[in-house]
């Protein structure tokens, strides 16, 4: 909102006029003693002043549009008063929205850590080179039925994919909608294609080193993490610098 702010001044006695009507109201009545000691000088009767009942109506007149100004200045700030209040309660509502969906979005990040720490250390921890096609040497603890080297990798591989995409994704997304045309979309752009990356190129990169039979060279992908990861104190302070709940400061942003 620009212009002037007609609450600046909200602190001020409500029962009092506003100082342009007292201004008028004294030049007016300076204009009526001038009139009155110069009609009185000049032995003025009443063919010069007109008859009683029209000054006692002019003077009600003016008292009326007196009393009328007064009462729709106070309609207009009052309808202003409520105007600013709900213009308050919807950018509240906004601002909590947005930071719902960028809390959800990091919780489902910092929630997949542990797993995604758990499967890199799978990952390292395959023989240095191997054939995908082959059967292991040992049989699954779990009794089920024996897979090859590659079938088990490429299944761990499915499994966290799956974890990805049902976790992170969906409030990836809610962030992304919510958060267009405020300050942090760019930043929760960012993340996305950070993870677009990991999805498009860290991923393929570890099927393409299972498919030819050697262990996969984590470290690009584990770089790729961790920078999203690390971006989560930078968007905390950008939350906390565009999305405050001060009344005070929403006022300010929608003056």
């Amino acid at each position: 909102m620009t212009g002037a702010d007609p609450l600046a001044n909200s602190s001020e006695d409500d029962s009092l006029p506003p100082s342009w009507l007292i201004a008028t109201g004294i030049v007016v009545v300076l204009a009526l003693i001038f009139f009155v000691g110069f009609g009185a000088g000049q032995q003025w009767g009443a063919p010069q002043w007109g008859p009683l009942a029209a000054w006692l109506a002019g003077a009600a007149t003016f008292a009326a549009v007196v009393v009328a100004l007064r009462e729709s200045f106070r309609a207009q700030r009052e309808s202003m008063r409520g105007q600013l209040a709900r213009l308050v309660d919807h950018e509240v509502s906004r601002r909590r929205e947005c930071i719902a969906a960028l809390a959800n979005l990091w919780a489902a990040i910092t929630g997949l850590q542990m797993d995604f720490a758990a499967w890199i250390q799978y990952l390292n921890g395959l023989d240095p080179e191997f054939k995908p096609d082959e059967q292991r040497s040992r049989q699954p603890l779990t009794g089920a039925p024996m897979q090859t080297y590659g079938q088990e990798i490429r299944e761990e591989i499915r499994k966290f994919s799956s974890q990805w995409q049902n976790r992170i994704e969906p409030p990836l997304f809610a962030a992304l909608l919510v958060l267009r045309g405020t300050d942090l979309y760019e930043a929760v752009s960012e993340v996305n294609e950070k993870i677009n990356e990991i999805k498009l190129q860290g991923l393929d990169t570890i099927k393409d080193a299972v498919t030819a039979g050697r262990r996969p060279n984590t470290q690009p992908i584990t770089a790729m993490w961790d920078d999203i990861v690390g971006r989560r104190d930078s968007h905390l302070a950008l939350a906390r610098q565009h999305f405050s709940l001060e009344r005070e400061d929403v006022e300010k942003s929608v003056r």
